[in-house]
Parts: C-alpha cells; structure tokens; sequence
C-alpha cells in the first residue's frame, strides 16, 4: 500500500489510484488533482496498487492505541488527541512524528496518513478526496459556533445559498439528525454529494 513514485511517497487507496502528501518542495509532476487545504495530490498509476483496507473512524476512541509507520524500520505509537471541525482542520496525535506515515488502528487497517508534527489526514478526507475528479467540498456560505451546548449561526455570505439564514439562528436540526459537535455539522456539509440539498431546521428569535 506504500508507493514510491520517482522519491515522492504515497499510498495507494484503490487499484490505481495513489494519494502524496505535500513533502517539502519536491513537485508532483503529473497528478489527477491537488488540493491545497489538504496539502495533497491524487496520482494516477499504471502499475496495479495493492490498496490498504480504510478503518470506520468513527469506532476509533481516544483511547485506543494507534500506530504510524514511517517505513519497515520505524513505527511509532500513541492515541488520537483531536479530531478537527472544520475544513482544513486535520486530527491530532498525541505524539509528534518526523515525516509522513500511516496512521494504523489497533487492526492495522489505515485511519489516516500522518503529515508531520502530530498532524494526520483522517479517512473521512481521504474518502471524499479519492470521489471526485475535481477538488470539491459542499458549501452553503455559513458558519457555526457553539455555546452552552447549542449551535448557532455565526456568520453569514449574503451572497451564498445560505443567505436565508441570519446570525444568531439556532441550528436544531441537519440532514435529518439532531447536531451533536461542530465536526457534525460541518461535516454533513462538507461531504454532502455534489447537487444534493441539505435540509437544515433553526429555531430564531425563541420560536
């Protein structure tokens, strides 16, 4: 699942399909896509990849140990600290590691690829990063803040498509489920299929 493509490392995630972190200044020369909030380029190969099976993310808690492989002599091991909320934001480890690796969960399936630092690009990234030919997130033009355990409008693009909704809005309801955590929110967004409509329900001025 690790692929060397001319001294650029990368995994592969489907037969031929292989992502690159971002190393330092050395150039990606032909790629598919780069996506600068990621730091990532999605590379095309001829060559058949033996992809490495993606964990549910989502089964993985704090306190479950997770492993970075740097390569067959070097692998590293800790727990996750943080996951991010909004775009852009990767999760954290609670240990720092010198370069780019696989993040590993207890079952050695991936949980994401770790960039430097304590930093890691998650799976749910990596998923959506691998759908589209085109770098794409979903996008209503709103942003969220939380306060005493509710979520509001924050601010709002008068010329985005969220343009109905004004700050200070309760969010109480998105894409059919109750909001838990800012990541939930932004993510039913973020990852929304390209042309789908989002139903978001607010509460506003107490009614």
């Amino acid at each position: 699942s690790m692929v060397d493509l001319n001294g650029a490392w990368g995994v592969a995630l489907s037969p031929n399909l292989v992502v690159v972190p971002k190393q330092g200044q050395m150039p990606i020369k032909e790629y598919l896509k780069f996506d600068p909030f990621l730091g990532l380029y999605l590379v095309s190969t001829d060559k058949k990849q033996d992809p490495i099976k993606m964990s549910d993310e989502n089964t993985t808690k704090k306190s479950d140990w997770v492993s970075v492989t740097l390569d067959i002599n070097s692998t590293n091991y800790g727990h996750v600290k943080q996951t991010g909320e909004r775009l852009g934001d990767l999760d954290t480890l609670t240990f720092d590691v010198n370069g780019t690796g696989l993040v590993l969960s207890p079952c050695c399936n991936l949980r994401g690829i770790a960039v430097g630092g304590n930093k890691f690009i998650p799976n749910r990234y990596l998923r959506h990063f691998i759908a589209y030919p085109d770098v794409y997130y979903g996008d209503i033009g709103v942003k969220f803040t939380q306060k005493e355990g509710k979520f509001y409008v924050s601010e709002v693009d008068p010329l985005g498509r969220g343009k109905m909704l004004i700050k200070g809005d309760e969010l109480i309801g998105i894409a059919g489920a109750l909001p838990t955590s800012l990541r939930q929110i932004n993510e039913a967004i973020l990852f929304a299929p390209k042309g789908s409509k989002i139903e978001l329900i607010v509460q506003r001025d107490g009614t």
